[in-house]
């Protein structure tokens, strides 16, 4: 089965997946380099776009976080970086994806910001390459 009619079968989701997965398998382990420093930064300069947005941006901050940690995740082989995670998140896709979402929090009164937070975690990881270190 070649790759076109794979994408026809599966969708583009699982093939995504699948060759990223297959990457990993074959080139190794992930390792992350989020350093306490560098995460205090991200949070706090969220923290402040937040309060300056009044709370409109906690609604962007999960794809920012899920992107921050997957741009520092390289795929280590026998002790070597071989490549590394690179994540391209479009603004106009986030702003679309986050506003059907708050639509439906705001609809189950909260409730569905609980699904948000794993739906953002695969809109992100649907976006991810593999590249050579």
């Amino acid at each position: 089965m070649d790759s076109h009619e794979l994408n026809e079968t599966k969708g583009a989701t699982q093939v995504g997946r699948a060759k990223l997965a297959y990457e990993v398998a074959m080139h190794g382990t992930l390792e992350c380099d989020v350093s306490v420093g560098g995460s205090l930064a991200h949070a706090l300069w969220w923290a402040f776009l937040i309060i300056i947005t009044v709370g409109i941006g906690a609604m962007f901050y999960p794809y920012a976080l899920a992107e921050h940690v997957a741009n520092r995740t390289h795929i280590v082989q026998n002790g070597a970086r071989v490549g590394r995670l690179q994540v391209d998140v479009g603004m106009f896709d986030m702003i679309g994806h986050a506003l059907l979402w708050f639509v439906l929090a705001w609809l189950t009164c909260g409730v569905a910001y609980i699904v948000y937070l794993y739906k953002v975690m695969d809109f992100v990881m649907d976006r991810v390459r593999v590249v050579p270190a």
